[in-house]
């Protein structure tokens, strides 16, 4: 795919700087320069759309050497625009997940690193993919019961069954970022 860049931001690719983390491979990847402008990135035109019917998740490495939000907009699709906001912990290559709500089909991939804001630098990509939303299992297969002891590591059905406060309540539920 030949990238588009906008509002300062360029695109080349190049080899991959650091490998190590979750890119341990010689290989080519995607390097984003950010002048610092607010809303600049790149996007792609893709020859097939990608269809969320099935598999609602993009997958990527992401490489950040300082904790960095990430926004990924899907365009030019069957339904309304659809876009989904991760952040990076800035520990050079990471996985990140963009766990989209969609049914429709979009053809245009755009990205933004430090959408709003004004984060200048040099940000690595490499590895998108689509693939099927994991979705966690809290563990407990019947009625969760109150935890009478401690460690509680809410893997079983013992969790706190009480409420806190006004509106507050307590229930199990898998790891939503495992």
């Amino acid at each position: 795919y030949e990238a588009s860049t906008f509002s300062g931001a360029t695109f080349e690719i190049v080899d991959n700087p650091d490998v190590s983390g979750t890119n341990d491979k010689e290989s080519k990847v995607g390097a984003i320069t950010n002048s610092g402008a607010a809303f600049e990135g790149f996007f792609f035109d893709l020859g097939t759309p990608i269809d969320f019917a099935t598999d609602k998740t993009i997958t990527m490495n992401f490489w950040s050497e300082a904790p960095v939000s990430l926004l990924l907009k899907l365009e030019e699709g069957t339904g309304p625009d659809v876009e989904i906001g991760v952040d990076h912990g800035g520990t050079g290559w990471e996985t990140v997940n963009f766990d989209f709500d969609a049914t429709d089909q979009y053809s245009r991939f755009t990205f933004f690193v430090d959408g709003p804001g004004t984060t200048s630098g040099t940000f690595y990509i490499d590895d998108i993919e689509q693939v099927e939303t994991q979705t966690p299992e809290s563990g407990c297969a019947d009625t969760p019961i109150a935890a009478t002891t401690l460690p509680l590591d809410f893997e079983g059905c013992e969790t706190f069954t009480s409420t806190f406060g006004a509106g507050i309540t307590a229930a199990l539920a898998g790891n939503p970022d495992i």
